[in-house]
Formats: C-alpha cells, structure tokens, sequence
C-alpha cells in the first residue's frame, strides 16, 4: 500500500513537472481562445515591447480589441500630446516606449478598414479616482476589477464570434488564484465563467545566451503559461530624453503655464509628482537639449523665462534641426541609473552596497555623459565612501556642464566642495565656493530645499 501511494505521489510529481516544462506557440494559445489575458510589471518596459513584436501576430490571429490599465494613445503629431518628466533613476513613471506602441497600433490600423481596427479601450475609464479614494485598498481593487470584468464581459457579447480581446494589465489582476481573501482578481472571475479564457505573464529568469520561449503551467499555478524572457529588464526611456520638436514644445507649453503661475513653491514642501518638480525639469531638459539656444538661466538668470521660450520657439521653429536619439543607448543609461540604487538612497528605504551603487553609476556615465545628473550622484557616493579626492574632481566636473545654472543641487555641489576642502586642506578652494554660494539667491535656495526627491 505504501508502494502504492509513493507511485501515486511520484507520478503526480513528474507530471506536473512535465507540464511545467512543455513548451507552447503564441499563435496556438491565441487561436484557442477568445479571451487573453497578457500581464506586465508598470516598472519594466520588456512587456510593452513583447507587445510591440508580437502585435501583428496578435492581429493576425484575430485580436481586433485591446484593454489597456491607464493606456492611452500617444502620437507626438497629436495637438493633444503631452507627458510628464521622470528622472532616469526612477523605477516606475511613464515612458517613451508608449509612443512606439502606439506607433505600431496606428500602422496595423493604416492598411485595413475601419471594422478591422484594432481598438483600444481603457475599462475604468468612468471609475474616477476620487469615487474610490475613500476606500481600503483591497476594496479599491475589487471596485476596479468588477468595473473592469463587466467592461470585458459586455464587449464578449458585443462583438463579432472570431474577433478577440487583448487583456493588458498589471500581472496580479491576471491572476487565476486568490491572492488575498479580500480580493477577487479579474483572472479569478474571467476564469470562473468563460472557458475561452487564458492569462499569461512573465518570468525574467533566462540567462543572456538563452532564447525567449513560452512554457506551459500546471493547473495549480497562477497562470497559464509563462513567457520566459532573460535576466535584466529593461526600465525605458524618460520622454524627454528623446530629442524631438514635439517633445521640445511640451516642455515649453507647461513652462509658459507654470510661468504664470503664483503658486509655485508656495507649500512646505514639493514631491516627485508636483508642479515644482515638474517646473524645474522642464527647464533643465529644455537647457540639456538646446544650450545657449535657451537663453533662461535657474541660478544666474540671463533672461526673463517668458522671453527666454519664446526665443527658442522661434528658433526651434525656424531650423531644420537633425535630431539623432540612440534608443539602446539612451535605454542603457536608464537601466543602469535604476539599478545604481539611487531611489532607495534618496528615499533611505534600505542600506545601499556603495561599492555597487558606484560601479551602476559609472556605467550609466559610460553610455550617457549629457546628463549632469549621473556625475552629481557619482560624486555624492563617492564622498559617502569618503573618497574624498575623487569626489571633489567629479564635483568640479559637474561645474563644467552648460546646464549646471538649471539644476536645483548646485548649492549642494558647493556645500559639498567646501566640505571636501577642508578634509582635504584646500583653504582657498573652500573661500572660493563659499563666495559662489553666498552669491546664489537665497530664497531661490530656500524653494529648491523643499524638494523631496533629491538628496
């Protein structure tokens, strides 16, 4: 008997095992279903461009409708096109690979005919933010769930027997099992009531010299299958490091709206979503973009902003500018500066390995050097470590830059390059950068300390 049961028990295992491991086609899942569900992490883009590649094999197979968590369609030639500025070390915030999706959207849909399009629908559209504001968290989630279910449910029923829909959403809402006793996942309730539905999601555990493939799970995981992708995702590219007309004119339409504003600095304190922060990241991307053709200046101030935007306008209007964006580049440096830590440092959420955060930061230099930001961070690490030669060299680096009058820690560089000057008895170093500080504006200083976002 006890034979029995270890075989029985055996048997179970290799199956499942075996059913772990079993590789599947995209085009097969997809033409065995009505219903796919397609799960990302908001923080990483690799999902996004999965997407990309596959959507002609999406479209090919019948998906003609495509639900999107907070999606909308971003084409730059758009007069309703807009973005918000991230700094490149954050691990979440929107991101410029949204263009090229929507970009791949938009050729599919330039060949066929208007019922073959393929559509694009965000299903909590009428659940505003303020209707469940008031909410615990697992209620939220639920209220935005059901939302989402009866949207899906609604247009299952509505449209044509061989068209499909494309779920594209957070992974957790994919999610076939209970995650928590509070919360009924879209995936547990589609799984429930249609049997042509599938949820995917990924796995980055691949090494680099492995191929992506799509493995098949038992029927006691979360999901369906997994798409296996390699280690080291990528995090995308903050919108206003692509160089462009268009990206150039949102940043000065949001700089003229700030400029007349009253309001700017008038709290306490500023975060990473207000319109302080935004205020100075126009102004430093903007000056990061065009130099001298900017003639605005944050610190020692040329010209009036207004006038200083209107100039450049006028000249961004005017010439035949060749922009050149190196996409992987550009990519590279946004993952390194995620990866350095920096976040975590500013925020103090853990202990930081220096040694690392140093090593990121140095590779992020090594593929982006226009970006002050890199060599501030740098420097700040090495003095942390108390190298203390190097850092007042990368300190004294940052000077150089043309954008060094539009960033909000210039009077932290000079604080911190009299602090190195008397560790390193340089006492005519030390008089020097105190002059410079004491010549900067002091209630200027006074509105860039409540920034919370930056050490």
């Amino acid at each position: 008997m006890v034979k029995r049961v270890s075989l029985f028990i055996f048997i179970v295992l290799f199956s499942l095992v075996s059913c772990e491991k079993q590789k599947a086609d995209l085009n097969t899942i997809i033409n065995e279903n009505k219903i796919i569900f397609i799960g990302e992490n908001h923080s990483i883009i690799n999902p996004r461009l999965y997407l990309i590649e596959n959507l002609e094999t999406l479209y090919n197979c019948g998906v003609r409708h495509i639900c999107m968590e907070g999606f909308s369609l971003r084409n730059p030639k758009d007069v309703n096109y807009n973005f918000y500025c991230f700094f490149p070390w954050s691990v979440a915030g929107s991101k410029y690979e949204d263009v090229f999706l929507s970009q791949k959207i938009e050729e599919i849909n330039a060949g066929v005919s208007e019922s073959e399009k393929l559509k694009i629908y965000n299903p909590e559209e009428f659940l505003l933010e303020k209707d469940i504001e008031n909410y615990e968290y697992y209620e939220k989630l639920n209220l935005r769930d059901t939302a989402s279910y009866n949207f899906i449910e609604d247009l299952y029923h509505t449209i044509p027997k061989e068209e499909k829909i494309l779920i594209f959403y957070g992974y957790d809402h994919g999610s076939k099992k209970n995650i928590n006793r509070k919360w009924e996942t879209l995936g547990q309730r589609l799984n429930k009531n249609y049997e042509d539905f599938v949820s995917i999601n990924f796995d980055y555990s691949l090494e680099d010299n492995e191929f992506s493939y799509i493995e098949k799970q038992n029927s006691f995981t979360k999901y369906d299958y997994l798409i296996k992708q390699q280690k080291n995702p990528s995090y995308g590219i903050c919108y206003q490091f692509i160089d462009s007309k268009e990206n150039t004119q949102v940043l000065i339409n949001h700089l003229l709206e700030y400029a007349k504003s009253d309001n700017l600095f008038s709290g306490d304190f500023c975060d990473s979503l207000s319109d302080e922060r935004e205020f100075l990241n126009c102004i430093y991307y903007l000056k990061m973009m065009y130099k001298d053709n900017f003639s605005y200046d944050f610190w020692a101030q040329k010209d009036d902003l207004e006038i200083a935007l209107e100039k450049l306008q006028n000249y961004v209007s005017q010439q035949e500018i060749q922009f050149s964006n190196d996409i992987n580049r550009l990519r590279n440096y946004h993952k390194f500066m995620v990866d350095s830590g920096i976040e975590d440092y500013i925020y103090g959420y853990e202990k930081l390995d220096l040694e690392y955060t140093k090593n990121m930061l140095e590779k992020a230099f090594s593929y982006y050097q226009e970006d002050v930001w890199c060599l501030y961070w740098l420097a700040l690490v090495e003095f942390d470590l108390k190298e203390y030669n190097q850092a007042f060299i990368d300190f004294e680096k940052c000077l150089e830059y043309e954008t060094i009058n539009n960033i909000e820690v210039l009077p932290k560089i000079y604080e911190k390059l009299i602090s190195i000057s008397d560790k390193i008895d340089e006492p005519q170093k030390k008089a020097f950068y105190e002059e410079k500080l004491k010549n900067l504006s002091e209630i200027k200083i006074i509105n860039v300390n409540k920034m919370t976002d930056v050490r």
